[in-house]
């Protein structure tokens, strides 16, 4: 018996198809749905704008912290959260623009006296964002 050849243009309906259902189910997924809690600016010592510090929760509950700067720094940065007791506790180090960390779903923003971008090496203090100034 003799088998039926496949043509070119059946190899490529079938690749097309293939590539179709590919991005279809890339662009179905279920996003993550976050709601904004609440946003303040970062100011330098000078007073001057240098980004905003956001805090956003997700459908599953979870807590994030959103640091964005609005130029790169010199330096790597220590974010520090203190809190209203005058603890501090570091949640991260930002080298670029943007810093994203999840704080776990029990995280209070009311809880938070000051964010404090602290610089690696030198010690510097680069900015503060303080709750009692919101922007958004």
């Amino acid at each position: 018996m003799r088998r039926p050849s496949r043509s070119p243009l059946w190899n490529l309906v079938f690749v097309v198809i293939l590539i179709m259902a590919l991005i279809w189910a890339r662009y179905s997924r279920t996003e993550k749905k976050r709601t904004l809690l609440v946003r303040f600016p970062i100011l330098s010592p000078a007073r001057e704008s240098l980004g905003e510090v956001s805090f956003w929760v997700e459908d599953r509950g979870d807590r994030l912290l959103k640091v964005e700067l609005s130029r790169k720094p010199g330096e790597d940065l220590y974010v520090i959260l203190y809190y209203r007791g005058g603890v501090g506790r570091e949640v991260g180090r930002i080298s670029g623009t943007v810093l994203i960390r999840s704080l776990g779903p029990t995280f209070s923003p009311e809880k938070i006296s000051a964010i404090v971008l602290k610089g690696v090496s030198s010690g510097r203090i680069y900015g503060e964002a303080r709750p009692s100034s919101p922007k958004g």
